[in-house]
């Protein structure tokens, strides 16, 4: 029960600034996209599914893992990946910078690197539900990419 109340928490703070802010998703559809650039109605259910993932994963870490020097290495480096990963939406759909947005993508896949290794190193079976999230910002830095290229 205490589990399933973590992941619930940790999932409502992924999803809560989609409800704050209001981004722009005609700026998305006015920009010149690579060929593979998803809809935006792709992006919210693959995110939805990520957050999920992600919330089961640190909750597992949180329940498993006593307080150490390497565990709270492991929870400032979700805090950074957190924060990056949130920003970038309001990046790219409200400030409108593609550069910026790109950096923000790498970053974000960057951290999430060294998360699934935080986490691999700690807790084998939470670290495979990071690796669909590793791919995605993989693949989201490169979209990010591509669109600052086709559009500058």
């Amino acid at each position: 029960m205490k589990k399933l109340f973590l992941i619930t928490i940790i999932f409502i703070i992924y999803l809560l600034p989609s409800f704050i802010f209001d981004y722009n998703y005609d700026y998305y559809n006015a920009i010149n996209l690579p060929l593979f650039s998803p809809s935006p109605q792709f992006f919210k259910i693959v995110w939805t599914i990520l957050y999920f993932l992600i919330s089961i994963s640190v909750a597992s870490m949180i329940i498993t893992n006593p307080p150490s020097a390497r565990t709270r290495s492991y929870y400032y480096m979700v805090i950074m990946n957190y924060l990056l990963n949130q920003s970038f939406s309001f990046v790219f759909f409200n400030m409108q910078d593609l550069f910026f947005a790109f950096a923000v993508a790498v970053f974000t896949f960057i951290t999430a690197l060294y998360m699934y290794s935080y986490t691999y190193e700690l807790n084998v079976k939470a670290s495979t539900l990071l690796i669909p999230y590793v791919v995605w910002t993989l693949l989201a830095s490169m979209l990010a990419l591509n669109i600052f290229v086709i559009n500058t």
